[in-house]
């Protein structure tokens, strides 16, 4: 590997903060991270975009008595829509998604994709370290950057000049899986971190060549596949006496599905980060717990990777 991006070990368990939520939800989102931190939790992975360029705020209430204790990765690249009306109008109709959907939604189309001059850059990796309240963030990911976008050299020059004055730690890419594998092709021997969504359902790791070249994180690792999982051992009755058989859960069970496809990321991904997010401070507490203890034998992880094999992909 091309050197460990972070300075000291970390629980191999990491936070998402994207539904972090400022104004009337901050006291509840502050508790979510409370929850983390409590827990164990050490590494928060959060961006500049998220919750509309309110999240980094949130974070930056609790980082600055516990930033020699936690491991914080921002992203650039993706912008939240500028000015105060605009954002109150988002969140107005934020609040009304929320009544529907029991958590915020903001449309992504609100959003500026694909801000990766240097100067762009510069400043919100600046406005990232005033929401968060540090003076340097332990690495910066590239948010759904793509080839193209590094082709003249100067957004990997100035990675490396943010690194050189102390500004970032370390760096890397955050990006789809089809731009991932662009990404890691060009450039795998030259960036410390690789960020990517990977599921049982279909791995974002098994493509990445050379993985021993940089520290991956994966990320949406229940997404569609909880769901996916769930709804066929309520419709599929051979495919549930085969859950029974391979893994020893009970098929009824939700909670079960989640922990056994948390185990399975956590596994799949042994050296590197797994991120885990949640509004629920419970079930938080429930995810360190089995990050910690990993109560499930490797037996039912290969019974779930089996069951996995035959289920019929889609792409995350």
């Amino acid at each position: 590997m091309i050197g460990k991006p972070f300075s000291r070990d970390i629980p191999s368990l990491g936070f998402g903060c994207a539904w972090l939520s400022g104004g009337r939800r901050a006291e509840t989102s502050l508790r979510l991270v409370e929850a983390a931190f409590d827990n164990g939790i050490r590494y928060f992975d959060i961006a500049r975009m998220y919750m509309l360029g309110g999240a980094e705020g949130v974070l930056g209430q609790f980082l600055p008595k516990h930033r020699a204790e936690m491991i914080v990765t921002s992203k650039a690249g993706i912008m939240p829509p500028p000015g105060d009306r605009v954002r109150g109008l988002l969140h107005r109709a934020d609040k009304i998604a929320n009544r529907i959907f029991g958590k915020p939604v903001p449309d992504r189309e609100v959003y500026r994709p694909n801000v990766f001059d240097t100067h762009s850059l510069r400043k919100s990796v600046d406005k990232s370290l005033r929401e968060l309240r540090t003076d340097h963030l332990d690495a910066l990911l590239l948010h759904e950057v793509d080839t193209p976008y590094l082709a003249d050299g100067s957004v990997m020059a100035l990675l490396e000049k943010l690194r050189a004055a102390g500004k970032i730690g370390s760096f890397g890419f955050a990006s789809t899986r089809e731009q991932t594998d662009r990404l890691v092709a060009q450039y795998g021997s030259r960036v410390p971190i690789i960020q990517t969504a990977s599921t049982v359902l279909e791995d974002g790791l098994a493509p990445l060549a050379n993985r021993g070249n940089f520290f991956t994180i994966t990320h949406s690792v229940l997404a569609h596949a909880l769901k996916d999982i769930v709804d066929r051992l309520a419709g599929d009755d051979a495919f549930r006496k085969r859950w029974v058989s391979l893994t020893g859960l009970d098929p009824a069970s939700r909670e079960s599905v989640a922990e056994l496809l948390l185990a399975e990321a956590l596994d799949a991904n042994r050296d590197g980060i797994v991120l885990f997010s949640s509004t629920s401070p419970a079930r938080i507490a429930a995810a360190a717990r089995l990050a910690r203890e990993r109560p499930y034998s490797p037996e039912q992880i290969a019974g779930l990777r089996e069951l996995a094999a035959g289920f019929g992909h889609r792409t995350v």
